[in-house]
């Protein structure tokens, strides 16, 4: 695999949200009562978000596993395509949180992938993956999506069936993303 050459794929379609504003945030988790994705410093995610922009569109970031399990997917469209219809997924508008209202409406001028790699036999066999996407607002505000799991404890698990969503860099480097 060319790694820059599958690096600028998988960007084209985070990248049509360049120049957009986001309307609307949903978060997508199993439904286990009352919410607990809203952290001191992040937000903590069992599923995935959708984002909604103002033009109508529809995007999604998932955990999956495209190149390797677990690895962060992105899609165009509704999240509710990938839930098996005897699903028991909870959904949250978070608009108009603390850590989101200051970013919607706000348009997109960047958005950057970074991947992480394993070594899944001898130095031959590297394999990368997408693990974290980084969304800047034109109002200097930013917001990093990772498939990583922040344990209670402060223990940080890569390659997690899991979300973990940062509003600054200090934090999300503080836990392993953006390297």
């Amino acid at each position: 695999m060319n790694l820059e050459n599958e690096i600028a794929k998988y960007e084209r379609l985070p990248s049509q949200l360049i120049g957009k504003r986001i309307k609307k945030v949903s978060y997508f988790e199993i439904d286990c009562g009352e919410p607990t994705f809203e952290l001191s410093d992040h937000h903590s995610l069992d599923y995935g978000l959708q984002l909604e922009t103002y033009n109508g569109e529809t995007y999604y970031m998932i955990w999956d596993s495209q190149y390797v399990q677990y690895d962060l997917k992105f899609k165009k469209g509704t999240l509710n395509q990938e839930l098996k219809p005897d699903s028991t997924i909870s959904y949250h508008d978070v608009s108009k949180s603390q850590y989101w209202s200051d970013r919607i409406a706000q348009k997109l001028i960047n958005i950057k992938s970074y991947w992480s790699s394993i070594m899944t036999g001898d130095k031959a066999d590297k394999k990368y993956y997408p693990q974290d996407i980084e969304l800047s607002f034109d109002n200097g505000l930013n917001v990093i999506v990772s498939a990583i799991e922040v344990r209670p404890d402060g223990q940080v698990n890569g390659m997690a069936d899991h979300i973990s969503i940062f509003f600054d860099s200090e934090t999300a480097i503080k836990y392993g993303a953006k390297n």
